[in-house]
């Protein structure tokens, strides 16, 4: 339905049917109806690239509202233009920062780069970019202190002043505000502290994608790996067939130790649904048993094309190079351009 928010997800009262509580807006928005239904089953495919995640630092509050605009998250970037001649401090050196890094280099009057000492992004290719020639590289951030010439105080003690933008490319918060702990039996672990971040893991789930408690809740886009497209097709595949009959079901209590096992390896973190370029293929042929019958997992994904996602990380890594020393113009970028 159009115009309509999910706003609760819980079991009826016998125990069966999924109850769902729906706010449906009018077209012209000055209208709401409330309003209930109940299904068999339901997928969460709400994405995870929605809400962005900004860490808690000392300053931040004060610095937003001295200086609105001045910072924002990488999924709120628009136009390199914006760092002409500034200072621009970069909290994260993932792929996201890196990306907007490249544009921002050639123009800006300087770069610096925030991110955990001796931290390993997800490509190599983006560790060795975020310590190359030119780039300021700081420790993370303690303080932001806007009132004293826009400083940034790092965990070292050091301090830059007169920063211009801050760009954060931290990640984003899994968010299911609708789903009832109790009854889905899925919850987002915090990784540090008592509060999900970035990095938080979904818990509760079988191979990313079955609620263990009850399988006819299912998600769709939690696991994060490099072939995104082939693993969004793969997941739904494998529900279709798990609900049809046409595929398997493990018992709860193999699901609870597969999980515990993947945590002994991964931690409670992000990398809980991490499957990189060499081990997709692992996750492939575990959701293999649950696809319906005569589906064949290489029409998903064709493991003889693994190469290519090499070469696009090379041809990345050189692309970012080529930008951010000025070889080639940003403004002869598409993205540039629109």
């Amino acid at each position: 339905m159009m115009n309509s928010e999910v706003a609760d997800i819980r079991k009826a009262p016998d125990g069966g049917q999924w109850r769902l509580t729906v706010k449906e807006r009018s077209t012209n928005g000055d209208d709401v109806k409330w309003y209930t239904e109940y299904f068999d089953a339901v997928i969460v495919s709400n994405g995870h690239y929605s809400i962005p995640y900004l860490p808690h630092i000392e300053g931040l509050s004060s610095w937003n509202k001295q200086f609105p605009s001045s910072m924002f998250h990488s999924k709120s970037f628009r136009d390199p233009k914006t760092f002409k001649d500034k200072v621009c401090l970069f909290v994260g050196t993932g792929l996201s920062g890196i990306d907007i890094l490249q544009y921002a280099f050639p123009v800006a009057k300087k770069v610096i780069v925030s991110r955990s000492a001796g931290k390993e992004e997800i490509y190599k290719w983006l560790t060795k970019a975020a310590n190359s020639d030119g780039i300021v590289v700081k420790p993370r951030v303690k303080v932001l202190d806007p009132s004293n010439d826009r400083k940034v105080i790092f965990e070292d003690g050091s301090s830059i002043s007169n920063v211009d933008y801050i760009i954060f490319s931290t990640g984003y918060h899994w968010h299911y505000p609708f789903l009832n702990a109790t009854d889905s039996g899925v919850a987002v672990l915090p990784r540090n502290g008592d509060k999900p971040d970035g990095s938080s893991m979904v818990d509760g789930l079988h191979l990313n994608t079955f609620s263990i408690k009850d399988p006819t809740l299912a998600f769709v886009g939690i696991t994060v790996t490099p072939f995104k497209w082939p693993s969004f097709e793969l997941t739904a595949a494998a529900i279709a067939g798990a609900w049809t009959n046409n595929g398997t079901i493990i018992d709860p209590t193999s699901q609870e130790l597969a999980v515990q096992e993947r945590k002994g390896i991964t931690g409670e973190n992000l990398f809980f649904h991490y499957y990189p370029v060499p081990v997709f293929q692992e996750f492939v042929e575990q959701l293999r048993e649950f696809l319906p019958k005569g589906r064949n997992p290489s029409t998903i994904f064709d493991s003889t094309h693994i190469e290519d996602m090499y070469i696009s990380m090379e041809t990345a890594e050189r692309l970012f190079y080529q930008l951010k020393n000025g070889e080639i113009p940003i403004e002869d970028t598409v993205g540039a351009a629109q």
